[in-house]
């Protein structure tokens, strides 16, 4: 990196490039599966594998946008419910746990809040969660769910893929906090 540059952070990313960012990588992943799907085609000689491809792609495309159209259908929530815009965001020179939103890529799409929205943080469990395959194969996966009280009292949840992302949450929110909670209630957490 060169002198008086600074390194660009997700943070710096807009909305729009939140979410095309967070759609591209399922994307890029589905096409590779496509392309191999091309060459066994090829080399086992069925000729109307085209079709296919592009029946392929299409369902390949709306699923790759399907979690990070979700995310952001939350971060215009949101914004309105606080009303404070994320593009408005100013303290692009803090450290990241300073900063009034927590933004970061996971299971598919991108998590963003801003810090007002956050009343207190109930607790945090992990749970396992089981994906289904069209083969039958099932493996379970390991979700982090934080559960929280929003502004308004109702208790709302974000899931992480990794505990690391909920205890990089968790640093980021407990920097508000002073490491203390307001309600004086002790936290479980994992």
């Amino acid at each position: 990196m060169k002198k008086g540059k600074k390194r660009k952070s997700i943070y710096n990313y807009s909305v729009g490039k939140l979410f095309w960012i967070s759609g591209i990588q399922v994307l890029v992943i589905m096409l590779i599966c496509e392309a191999v799907l091309a060459g066994v085609a090829m080399f086992s000689g069925y000729k109307d594998f085209a079709a296919i491809l592009i029946l392929f792609f299409i369902i390949g495309l709306f699923a790759a946008y399907v979690m990070p159209l979700i995310s952001l259908c939350r971060l215009f929530g949101q914004q309105r419910d606080i009303g404070i815009k994320y593009k408005n965001r100013t303290d692009f020179d803090k450290p990241e746990n300073e900063r009034d939103w927590f933004v970061r890529m996971d299971r598919g799409g991108f998590v963003v809040f801003h810090r007002t929205y956050i009343k207190r943080v109930i607790r945090s469990v992990k749970e396992e969660e089981r994906e289904a395959y069209p083969d039958g194969y099932s493996p379970t996966v390991d979700v982090y769910i934080l559960y929280f009280e929003d502004r308004y009292g109702q208790e709302r949840k974000i899931r992480f893929s990794s505990d690391w992302y909920l205890h990089d949450f968790m640093k980021w929110y407990q920097y508000d906090q002073n490491l203390t909670r307001q309600s004086g209630e002790e936290t479980k957490w994992l």
